[in-house]
């Protein structure tokens, strides 16, 4: 099988620190590591069997073959060969990519136990290189036991082809499960699955966000799927696998109830939704009935005779809500000269924190209550940009709805800030409508130990509201290790609120400004 324009596929794993891949043709599915039955096997590196639909399965911990430092814990890639199944035990596994055109590389090696390494390929999406397995180094190894393959038909929809003109290839899906609902993507667009993610508390935990997961020296965050679709919310304890999709703005792990297969699929097959029932978010592209399926997939899957929904991978990359926390946590990953080694998810939650705060540059440094921004969308070049309109900078349409942008630079006085490609537009929501304020950079997620204020400039009785709240100082103090300092903090729903009312949007007894801190 190959990728897109015809660029061949692979699947990526990693094992003790090695990043590895195998062709894709050879990847069966990845499942759980479960509990190991002993096998009457001579081969040092086969650590057992797994229970596999009825049948036992070797498993062969490449740690351990590949003289590594061996884990407990990962899961089992289930490698196919020559009609043949082998279970291979991984840390972790990487996704379906394509490989760079013309970076794969060939090691030229005699058949046998030295012929596991048959190369290495550079990622498409990542641009990281991988070392290349081969299935039939690995299958040839001295003592180790092969399954024949129980379910041969999975391997295509050639049995179940009619005579005729061939169809289309067949492409390959990842099968999901969430709150109940069967779900499906293609598996190319897969950066990772996880079995078991850890989610950690963050800042961020609020709306379709339930904390932060380690992945790949990161902390990215774990987002309701359920939820991002507008098709309800998952319960907390049932949703414990996740995958990891490569947005326009970075990583982040969607949750969901489980991971149930990588299947080929025929697509000719799909079905359009109705508009009226379709889900506003846009996240759903159509419906795969259970016969798009091989009949050996049909037998075993949880919606056997029913459908599933279609998820529409190039709608979910470029989710505002999901880029707008991928963003924020790319960007604070690249990291700030001055302050290179603070988390971005470092806002502590003990009695010493008076309030989370997202901080970012705007004239120097400045920060925001977290709980005051109810998006963080990418800037795109795209928007409709606005000239001659003072602050008003630009407008967007995000959920349907158009959102004026402001420059928050110079709302504060100073000249329009360059929005570059780590620039992000900060969602804020006054009576049902929203505001945006353009920063050219985001830096961390951090804990107030202290707040304050000064006294605002004076100001004559006839200023405006938009006047006044830019007039008010409010300061806090962040200790983070030996670094305090203080900042300023612009209370964005106040000026989104005060602006709304100076531009007309709003009647001015509608509501009084508030004051968040």
């Amino acid at each position: 099988m190959t990728g897109s324009a015809g660029a061949p596929a692979f699947g990526a794993f990693g094992v003790s620190g090695l990043a590895l891949a195998l062709p894709i043709e050879a990847v069966r599915e990845v499942v759980p590591l479960r509990e190991l039955t002993p096998l009457p096997c001579a081969a040092p590196a086969v650590i057992g069997a797994i229970d596999l639909r009825g049948v036992l399965l070797p498993v062969l911990d490449l740690a351990q073959l590949l003289a590594q430092s061996v884990h407990s814990g990962g899961c089992v890639v289930v490698m196919l060969h020559a009609g043949q199944l082998l279970g291979l035990r991984v840390d972790s596994v990487g996704g379906l990519f394509d490989a760079v055109p013309g970076s794969v590389t060939r090691l030229n090696t005699a058949p046998g136990a030295g012929a596991v390494h048959a190369g290495s390929l550079r990622r498409s999406d990542s641009d990281s290189l991988l070392s290349l397995l081969s299935p039939a180094g690995l299958c040839a190894l001295p003592g180790i036991p092969l399954l024949v393959d129980p379910e041969p038909e999975r391997s295509g929809l050639a049995a179940e082809a009619a005579p005729g003109p061939a169809p289309a290839a067949p492409s390959q899906l990842l099968l999901l499960s969430a709150g109940g609902l069967p779900l499906a993507i293609h598996a190319m667009a897969v950066h990772a699955t996880l079995a078991d993610p850890p989610i950690e508390p963050s800042p961020l935990a609020h709306g379709l966000c339930r904390g932060v997961t380690p992945f790949c020296g990161q902390r990215i965050p774990v987002i309701d799927l359920l939820a991002l679709c507008g098709l309800g919310v998952q319960a907390a304890p049932g949703a414990r696998q996740s995958f990891v999709l490569r947005t326009a703005a970075g990583l982040v792990c969607l949750l969901v109830g489980q991971v149930i297969d990588v299947v080929n699929a025929d697509h000719a097959q799909q079905l359009a939704l109705a508009d009226s029932a379709t889900p506003p978010s846009g996240l759903i592209r159509g419906l795969l009935p259970a016969t798009a399926l091989p009949a050996g997939v049909r037998a075993r899957a949880p919606n056997a005779d029913g459908h599933y929904l279609l998820l529409d991978a190039d709608a979910l990359r470029t989710a505002p809500g999901l880029t707008g926390f991928a963003a924020a946590a790319a960007a604070a990953c690249a990291g700030d000269p001055a302050e290179g080694e603070r988390d971005f998810f470092s806002a502590r939650a003990d009695d010493a924190c008076v309030q989370s705060l997202l901080v970012y540059q705007i004239c120097g440094q400045a920060a925001s209550p977290v709980e005051q921004i109810r998006e963080i969308l990418p800037w795109r070049r795209d928007v409709l940009q606005l000239t001659g309109q003072g602050p008003l900078r630009a407008l967007l349409v995000n959920r349907g709805q158009s959102v004026p942008v402001l420059d928050l630079a110079e709302l504060l006085g100073a000249p329009p800030v360059e929005l570059g490609r780590d620039a992000c537009v900060l969602l804020v929501e006054h009576l049902g409508m929203a505001v945006g304020f353009a920063v050219p950079r985001l830096h961390a997620i951090e804990c107030a130990t202290w707040q304050g204020s000064q006294a605002g400039h004076a100001l004559p009785a006839h200023a405006d509201a938009a006047a006044r709240e830019l007039a008010t100082r409010r300061l806090v103090r962040i200790d983070s290790g030996s670094d305090a300092r203080l900042l300023r903090v612009l209370d964005l729903a106040g000026m989104a609120a005060a602006w709304l009312q100076c531009s007309n949007t709003i009647p001015a007894s509608a509501s009084p400004l508030p004051c968040r801190i």
